[in-house]
């Protein structure tokens, strides 16, 4: 008898985890649709390229950034004080 009680109780533990998980997973899935949507129509406010580019690769990011932002200016900053460039870029 106390074997079937503990049959019981340890299905009975399985099957919850089961439900909460599933719907964890279902809240997840949820989660990750909302963000590429989310993501699809988002263009960038500013580019940051780091490590050595060639001419062709950042030709195509500025026109690929100026599809999406008509009025943008282009600043260029020295990678010897990163931060100093982001900061400069957000201005």
């Amino acid at each position: 008898m106390k074997e079937l009680i503990l049959l019981a109780a340890v299905l009975g533990i399985f099957g919850a985890g089961f439900w909460a998980v599933s719907r964890v997973d279902r809240f997840a899935a949820r989660s990750r649709r909302a963000q590429a949507r989310a993501a699809e129509g988002h263009t960038p406010s500013f580019v940051v390229l780091r490590g050595p580019i060639e001419d062709a690769q950042l030709l195509e990011e500025v026109r690929r950034f100026r599809a999406g932002h008509p009025q943008m200016q282009i600043l260029l900053c020295d990678a010897s004080d990163p931060e100093a460039a982001l900061d400069a870029a957000r201005r």
